[in-house]
């Protein structure tokens, strides 16, 4: 029942991980106007909290079996762990080479051109960023494999110890918890997404300092900047400047865009310019323009 219950969930992650690559390619509509991008995010905890719930139930077997020993067939459980091994190593290459091509397909906003060294930059970032649902999925096989692993040993150390049969749980206890450890970042990783946190590689008050450099800009304030999904980052901000500046609007627009999206990366920008005369402060709630620290 167990092992029914393995493979179900097994079809099930894979079920959802291709749905979500498809909802991820769909371009933006009208009612989801960012498009589905964080359908992969959503799909990438449905697969970690899948593995999460088996391994529950391969620990909460593991104490019944300390409590309740029972003989075991080392010999056709090493055959069939070994079976395990094999064809999860199989799939775990195949994810891996997909992970990596697919970590290569980036986005750029028509609207800016991109020097090549900052270029390299976006994509060196993005290959870092890959794609999370594919990471679960590889994840996902990696906890299949650890547990094949785990089964695997305990068969062998059974064959030469017939009646060293605790061998089995704790196995299952020590790999279990290495499952916990590798889905950690991930779970972290989609949380922060889902919560609309700064992506790590980005620091507000350095592109605020950035922005402030600029001749005439006075001030910056309500500064958001959120992750659509690992990768593609978003940003919105308000760049008081000088009446007598002596840049145009539209120049001062292009060097805080050139600022935002080429030197730093971030994949859309929404950004304003305004008077320090126009008194367009006034509408901003404190809790939500001054962020605390």
């Amino acid at each position: 029942m167990s092992d029914a219950f393995h493979l179900l969930s097994d079809v099930a992650s894979f079920i959802v991980a291709l749905v979500a690559i498809y909802l991820a390619e769909k371009p933006p509509t009208k009612r989801h106007t960012y498009g589905f991008h964080r359908a992969e995010v959503i799909a990438a905890l449905v697969s970690v909290l899948t593995i999460w719930v088996l391994t529950g139930v391969l620990v909460y077997e593991a104490i019944q079996r300390v409590k309740n020993p029972q003989p075991i067939d080392a010999k056709l459980m090493c055959i069939t762990a070994s079976i395990g091994v094999a064809v999860n190593i199989v799939l775990a290459y195949v994810l891996g080479g997909h992970h990596h091509g697919h970590s290569h397909d980036h986005d750029h906003d028509s609207a800016h051109n991109h020097d090549d060294a900052e270029a390299n930059i976006e994509h060196n970032h993005t290959h870092k960023e890959a794609n999370i649902n594919l990471r679960a999925a590889a994840l996902h096989v990696l906890g299949d494999l650890l547990a094949s692993v785990g089964v695997l040993v305990s068969s062998i150390i059974l064959i030469f110890k017939p009646t060293f049969t605790i061998v089995d749980p704790i196995c299952t206890f020590v790999f279990s918890l290495l499952v916990l450890y590798t889905t950690y970042h991930l779970v972290k990783d989609s949380l922060a997404v889902l919560m609309e946190g700064v992506p790590g590689h980005l620091q507000p008050e350095a592109i605020e300092k950035s922005l402030s450099q600029i001749p005439g800009v006075i001030a910056v304030h309500d500064l958001h900047i959120w992750t659509l999904s690992p990768g593609k980052s978003s940003l919105t901000a308000h760049i008081t400047v000088s009446r007598d500046a002596q840049l145009s609007y539209d120049e001062l627009l292009a060097r805080s865009q050139r600022i935002v999206c080429d030197l730093y990366g971030v994949h859309h920008s929404t950004l304003q310019i305004e008077s320090d005369q126009a008194g367009f402060t006034n509408h901003c709630r404190p809790e939500i323009c001054t962020p605390r620290e």
